[in-house]
């Protein structure tokens, strides 16, 4: 996730209207991040109620 960081940050700086894609690229991953923790917690039953 580094590189995309390093690569959103240099197209930036190219072009500043990259910055909206850029920092899409980056929330992604991490977005699929937190979906794979409610997931998990979902399977060990450690959230009441769902």
């Amino acid at each position: 996730m580094r590189d995309i960081g390093a690569a959103a940050v240099g197209a930036t700086a190219e072009n500043e209207e990259m910055f909206g894609r850029g920092l899409v690229l980056m929330v992604i991953p991490e977005t699929i991040v937190l979906f794979g923790f409610v997931i998990a917690f979902l399977l060990l039953g450690e959230i009441p109620g769902m």
